[in-house]
């Protein structure tokens, strides 16, 4: 068997590693028939009128035993005992998500968004998880709450009047780790579920790419012909928990295929002048200590993600049923982890499934990350739009180079959508992109700046990877280790790092409070446990990028996250850091004060702070006590307060970190939670 299986992968490497452009495992996106009437393509695009949004759906989780006002202790999972568990699920919970949650959800789709979206990315997990003893998970249950799933987005996006054309967009489904049996185990293809899936996904698989979906159960979708597509990875072939397979180092691994398969599609798409989205399950997770990847994996993705930086729009992600944002560091690439050969690498695997204990301790693993990313010089613009208007000068070309030029093309970005399944709360996201041009042949590429409009931002070695690295042994014989080609130094920076058309301009996060909705009576109650009287279903916007206070983002490129990510990770204020807002810390009295001063508003209490400090102070202090001195004009304006005694110390809070972190949990916790877990917070953020 592992002889079959080893010789089967060596024929599918051979042919990943071939420099002629044909694809692994299925033809080239430029020979899709697009008048084809199996063609989800055809039948999602042919006379659409774009709208520039997606939605993004992810971790469904629907559970056949789920019962209302069961119990939702450990080992029971809201399939017996009794409790206050509500008609449409219990949120805050470890329980998986009532059918009636399914139907909800879907049915507020139907009546809110059908008609306004172009295309829905669906990120995994649409089984339960194999949490009650009682009743054991089985194949046959994981393929039908599958069937569930895709007969609901048919029933919402199917058209009954034209049986050749079954949907009125695409929908791009993935691979979640419960989505298999055992959960996270998935074996190199072609295998049952690869097999079984091919005619679970039938409506979503293009023709063309059955064959290629069989072996690995990856494929793309052109969601707009000729302007867009969208791949959807088999992110458990990355996944650590994977016992089946062993990295992406290998030739015979699948991991190592479905990165030579998407070189070869992104090199065509470069060609043709076409944008890709990347989907997946597991996100590339990766602190100092912990990681969802292999490391060769996660390498890979990252080096991919910076050579095809001129394609790439953007990549979105489930899993982690936490909202969150993740940067990748192509500074962290290098070679022996690229082929496996590195024993420096300590990370622990993740935690398969993210409670608020672990979700706490990464949150804080990637805010201490970012508190190290380059800070940009005082009163330096970085409006990418002002590019070829910045002056030139060594403190702003040496944060250039830090960063990887003016739009930041150093990092690249994943976003991780929170779930349905209410762990927290049900979420639905959408993300609007620019469509700007995308109707005419031509989308004014003219009009965007140019890499070589500052020759040396890229010169410190963002791009010293050439198509070959240098030979290392890794056997008897010498193997080379071949990258992508990265784009042409002379083409403009693509959607992810500048605005144009695709470029993703914001999104908008929706939640279903369900501690509303559901409408429950208290645990005293003498009713507790009467008939359901729910409250009309509904999602409500619980923050968009763009109007959001204190987000505040002008579009969703790499350079705006760089930004966020730079005040999420600031501990002290830097009054001459122009990515750090003036209202981004507010003082409020540590919890040794003497007496509380109730009168005193926040616009008085910053006029008092002296928080002028050098640069490279900002650093210092605990994580989230930061102390001002009572010194000087801070101690002066005390003297005004004659009725109040003078404060032991202050805190400065972060409001964008503590908006981060509150959002990461879909705002279901209270702020006893979030102030034992993180801090001081802020009321009415």
């Amino acid at each position: 068997m592992a002889f079959h299986r080893l010789g089967a992968w060596a024929v599918v490497s051979l042919l990943c590693v071939l420099s002629v452009a044909i694809p692994v495992y299925q033809v080239p996106l430029s020979a899709y028939d697009v008048n084809s009437p199996l063609s989800p393509s055809r039948q999602a695009t042919k006379s659409r009128t774009l709208h520039g949004r997606f939605l993004q759906i992810s971790d469904l989780h629907p559970d056949s035993f789920y019962k209302y006002h069961s119990s939702a202790d450990e080992g029971d999972a809201c399939h017996r005992g009794k409790g206050q568990t509500g008609i449409y699920g219990a949120e805050t919970t470890s329980c998986d998500s009532p059918i009636s949650l399914i139907n909800q959800t879907f049915k507020w789709i139907d009546e809110n968004l059908k008609d306004k979206i172009d295309f829905v990315i669906w990120t995994g997990d649409s089984a339960r998880h194999d949490n009650d003893e009682e009743h054991p998970r089985t194949e046959k249950q994981i393929h039908d709450l599958n069937r569930l799933c895709v007969s609901k987005f048919v029933e919402v996006f199917g058209k009954e009047s034209s049986p050749s054309q079954p949907l009125s967009i695409p929908i791009i489904p993935t691979w979640g780790n419960n989505d298999v049996l055992p959960h996270n185990i998935f074996h190199p293809g072609p295998n049952k579920w690869t097999r079984t899936f091919l005619d679970i996904w039938q409506p979503f698989i293009p023709e063309s790419q059955r064959h290629g979906f069989a072996h690995g159960g990856w494929f793309h979708v052109e969601v707009i012909p000729n302007k867009l597509v969208v791949f959807s990875l088999n992110s458990l072939y990355f996944f650590d928990n994977n016992a089946a397979v062993d990295g992406c180092a290998s030739k015979s691994e699948p991991g190592y295929a479905q990165f030579e398969w998407m070189r070869v599609q992104l090199q065509m798409l470069r060609k043709r002048g076409v944008k890709a989205i990347i989907i997946g399950h597991v996100p590339p997770a990766r602190t100092g200590g912990k990681a969802s990847w292999d490391e060769s994996c996660w390498q890979k993705y990252t080096l991919w993600m910076h050579q095809f930086r001129d394609v790439i729009v953007g990549s979105v992600w489930g899993h982690m049923n936490i909202d969150h944002f993740m940067l990748q560091d192509y500074n962290e690439v290098n070679i022996n982890s690229l082929q496996g050969l590195s024993t420096e690498d300590y990370r622990e695997t993740m935690e398969d499934e993210v409670g608020i204990e672990s979700a706490a301790d990464y949150l804080t693993e990637l805010r201490e990350i970012w508190s190290d990313l380059p800070q940009p010089p005082s009163g330096m613009s970085l409006d990418v739009q002002e590019v070829d208007s910045v002056k030139k000068g060594k403190k702003k070309d040496k944060f250039y180079k830090k960063i990887g030029g003016p739009f930041g093309e150093r990092f690249s970005l994943s976003l991780v959508s929170p779930s349905v399944v209410p762990n927290y709360y049900p979420t639905l996201r959408l993300v609007e992109y620019n469509i700007t041009g995308l109707d005419s042949p031509s989308s004014s590429l003219a009009s965007r700046p140019r890499r070589n409009s500052r020759p040396g931002w890229l010169d410190h070695g963002l791009d010293l990877i050439s198509p070959f690295f240098p030979s290392f042994s890794t056997s008897k014989k010498k193997h080379k280790f071949k990258a992508p080609k990265p784009p042409s130094p002379t083409s403009p920076p693509g959607p992810a790092y500048s605005p144009q058309p695709m470029t993703w301009t914001k999104y908008t996060q929706l939640y279903a409070n369900l501690t509303t909705i559901n409408n429950e009576p208290s645990s005293s109650s003498s009713g507790s446990h009467q008939k359901p009287s729910p409250k009309p279903f509904t999602f409500e916007i619980e923050y968009d990028t763009a109007t959001d206070k204190i987000y505040a983002m002008k579009d969703l490129t790499v350079l705006s996250y760089l930004k966020l990510a730079e005040r999420i990770g600031r501990y002290k204020p830097r009054t001459s850091n122009p990515w750090v807002k003036d209202d981004d810390f507010i003082d409020t009295k540590s919890s040794d004060s003497l007496e509380e001063d109730e009168d005193r508003q926040d616009a008085d209490i910053e006029k008092d702070l002296d928080i002028s400090g050098e640069e490279g102070e900002n650093r210092e202090g605990s994580e989230n006590d930061v102390e001002v001195s009572n010194k000087g004009k801070h101690k002066k304006k005390h003297k005004k307060h004659k009725k109040h005694r003078k404060h032991k110390k202050r805190k400065l809070l972060n409001k964008p970190w503590h908006a981060f972190v509150s959002r990461a949990f879909v705002g279901s916790k209270s702020e006893e939670e979030l102030e034992d877990r993180f801090g001081m917070v802020i009321k009415d953020l």
